[in-house]
């Protein structure tokens, strides 16, 4: 069944699978949640006092609640769930699912879409902001854009968007496209600068 329920009402469940993290993946997820709010619901089973433990969604429960935390939203703000029962087993089941059944974007479509929302007027510092991504990193995806090939999920795709992601992150140099003008010493310009 879903249902709303209030941030301050969810708890971390001791069967979530999922027992390790990202810290820089998780202030993205902060970032995302800030920016569009909650886009996947979380799947929660009844608990004592109230309470619903997080089942499935741990990482999202931890962001809300950081977001609580600083004020961003209140302790009270409700978050779509879904409430599932059954025996211990069959929701750690459901926890190990959804973390298991997950496949990361592939890099090459993830280039293709940042550099579509840049292109189409999208200021490099506001989206990576709101993807929680340091600006460096942001400006160094668009540029992918050009090499990946015309089809997405071949295996080059992969795997030449991934290599060329690698080296610029090592600091190589690449002179190929970028939606954007540069700054003094090769740095992207603000926002400001450019209108």
């Amino acid at each position: 069944m879903i249902q709303s329920i209030s941030v301050k009402k969810l708890v971390p469940s001791p069967r979530n699978v999922r027992k390790t993290s990202d810290p820089a993946a998780d202030e993205q997820l902060k970032a995302d949640i800030a920016a569009r709010g909650l886009l996947q619901n979380l799947v929660v089973r009844k608990a004592k006092r109230g309470k619903f433990e997080v089942e499935a969604g741990g990482r999202r429960l931890a962001a809300l609640q950081a977001l609580a935390e600083d004020g961003t939203l209140a302790k009270t703000h409700e978050v779509t769930c879904l409430v599932i029962e059954g025996e211990e087993s069959e929701v750690r089941e459901a926890s190990l699912a959804e973390n298991f059944q997950r496949l990361a974007m592939n890099p090459a479509d993830e280039a293709q879409a940042f550099s579509a929302i840049i292109e189409a007027g999208g200021c490099v510092e506001d989206v990576a902001r709101r993807f929680g991504l340091t600006v460096p990193l942001q400006v160094l995806r668009p540029r992918m854009h050009p090499l990946a090939p015309r089809s997405p999920s071949s295996p080059a795709a992969s795997t030449r968007a991934g290599a060329l992601a690698k080296a610029m992150s090592n600091g190589s140099k690449f002179s190929g496209h970028c939606p954007m003008k540069q700054g003094p010493h090769g740095s992207a310009m603000s926002c400001r600068a450019r209108s």
